[in-house]
């Protein structure tokens, strides 16, 4: 991992979901963290990939040196 100022992304958004699910309010809530790290100055990501698991997706952006990985699924709306 890369120090938060050295990295080119310091914060990845990945939502957890499950297939079969809906998942709109999830998206939005992702989308809406997004909007407010972006307009506070931090480089962030958001991972809505659909054809990837969670797994695969925390070990792609730690492989890239992100220093942060903001994971948002469906308990944590609840």
């Amino acid at each position: 991992m890369l120090p938060p100022k050295v990295a080119q992304t310091q914060v990845v958004i990945i939502m957890i979901e499950k297939a079969g699910e809906d998942n709109t309010a999830l998206k939005t809530e992702c989308n809406n963290i997004f909007k407010t790290l972006k307009s506070a100055g931090v480089r962030v990501e958001f991972d809505d990939r659909t054809v990837y698991k969670s797994g695969w997706k925390f070990n792609h952006w730690e492989q890239r040196g992100v220093p942060i990985r903001l994971e948002l699924g469906k308990r944590d709306l609840d």
